[in-house]
């Protein structure tokens, strides 16, 4: 079966397929979900219909797409993410330990306390 270009709509764990069916030079298209018009008196809402739609949004040239990554700077961009998802986790749990404090003891702030820098000297004495 040859096929002119493919969309996907981003399944989990999808770099290993686009990169196979570009390295074989096929055209891929990653379909964004989110901006596509879905209609509302749709009978069926499977796999088989969603890529018939998919097919024939393609086909008009109308499909709403996703960027695709190079393979040569994912690492950075995922390293990037995991940095700011590590951030996040660090400032809830910041707020959590703020609000058991406010909420046991009745003050506002923590207390300030140093730690030494990584590497360099602690605390004199």
């Amino acid at each position: 079966m040859r096929f002119k270009a493919l969309s996907s709509s981003r399944p989990s764990n999808w770099y290993w397929l686009v990169d196979g069916l570009m390295d074989q030079g096929h055209r891929v298209h990653l379909a964004n979900t989110a901006a596509i018009q879905h209609y509302e008196g749709l009978k069926y809402t499977d796999d088989h219909s969603d890529a018939r739609g998919l097919a024939h949004i393609l086909r008009l040239g109308v499909l709403p797409e996703g960027y695709i990554y190079p393979k040569e700077k994912r690492a950075v961009r995922d390293l990037l993410r995991k940095r700011g998802q590590i951030v996040r986790q660090r400032t809830t749990n910041l707020l959590s330990i703020q609000n058991l404090v406010t909420r046991n003891t009745g003050s506002w702030t923590l207390p300030r306390q140093r730690f030494p820098a990584p590497g360099g000297g602690g605390a004199p004495g």
